[in-house]
């Protein structure tokens, strides 16, 4: 693990080693005072924090989530965390880079929940009952178990393995938890997360929902009807949220002007830009910019 100091956020990197691609690191007790919240952080990994029991609050990219008991919570690789408090939190924290996994997105891609990780896709965590809980208890157990031996071979393949089951299952609680009419199979359900996929491929290069209405072979309108279904919002406002969320990290973690950031996600008009991101964000691109450098390092 890879600390390292951005302003006033942290960035942590995993290793660029073969056996550095997942760390495990359990929770006990972890305690964050009310109003002492820790410094913000982002990685280059993605991430499952999993609340076996006590409480607390988060924020992911700034916006606060309670920490329940129970639950399986989403960080996505470059999104910013920070603990706003907890209390007798008891747990553990999976991190683990694409690579290991690469080969399990295919014709299945919609039982891993990468797209979900990200806030487009509308999820933060996942509540599992006592008998998916202590399933994936087991999981994590045997992960912690084989993360603790020394490196041999077929490491990599057990922890990859492993995680891959996590994840399938994580997806199908994740699918189940939604609204009926939002189930595995039905149609619109399934459009909505391959617009989310299809989004994290191509968010800077296409804002407009008939592109993307377009590569899923669908009406615009059939678009719009699945992710109304889905998270009660329309295309646009989803594309216009992950490119915000997209600014909203090269603004805390680049010294670029706005311009720049504006024409690198694909803005021809630079105030055009700063228009979408007042109207998401509640501020402007500086303003906000500012607001992160007044955070306590």
């Amino acid at each position: 693990m890879k600390p390292a100091k951005s302003g006033a956020i942290r960035s942590i990197e995993l290793a660029p080693r073969l056996e550095a691609l997942f760390h495990y690191r359990p929770l006990a007790s972890l305690s964050v005072p009310a109003g002492r919240p820790e410094t913000p952080h982002r990685h280059n990994f993605q991430e499952l924090i999993w609340i076996r029991a006590g409480r607390g609050r988060h924020a992911i990219d700034g916006q606060p989530c309670e920490l329940l008991p129970g639950t399986c919570y989403f960080i996505a690789k470059g999104q910013v965390h920070q603990f706003l408090e907890a209390h007798a939190i008891a747990g553990g924290v999976v991190r683990f880079a694409d690579e290991l996994i690469a080969d399990l997105r295919g014709a299945e891609e919609t039982l891993y929940p990468l797209a979900w990780f990200n806030s487009a896709g509308g999820a933060r965590g996942v509540r599992l009952d006592k008998a998916e809980a202590a399933e994936y208890e087991r999981l994590l157990s045997l992960l912690a178990d084989e993360f603790a031996r020394p490196p041999q071979a077929g490491r990599r393949e057990i922890l990859g393995g492993l995680l891959r089951v996590a994840l399938v299952k994580l997806g199908r609680v994740l699918m189940r938890s939604q609204a009926a009419a939002n189930a595995p199979g039905e149609p619109r359900a399934e459009l909505f997360r391959a617009f989310i996929l299809r989004l994290e491929r191509d968010y800077a290069g296409h804002h407009d929902v008939a592109y993307y209405a377009a590569a899923l072979k669908v009406a615009p309108r059939r678009l719009s009807d699945a992710c109304r279904l889905c998270v009660g919002r329309m295309p646009k406002a989803i594309i216009e949220e992950r490119l915000v969320l997209e600014a909203k990290r090269m603004l805390q973690f680049s010294p670029r002007p706005t311009k720049e950031i504006a024409y690198e996600l694909g803005f021809q008009d630079p105030s055009y830009f700063s228009k979408v991101f007042r109207r998401m964000a509640r501020c402007s691109p500086l303003d906000y910019r500012r607001r992160l450098q007044a955070l306590p390092a």
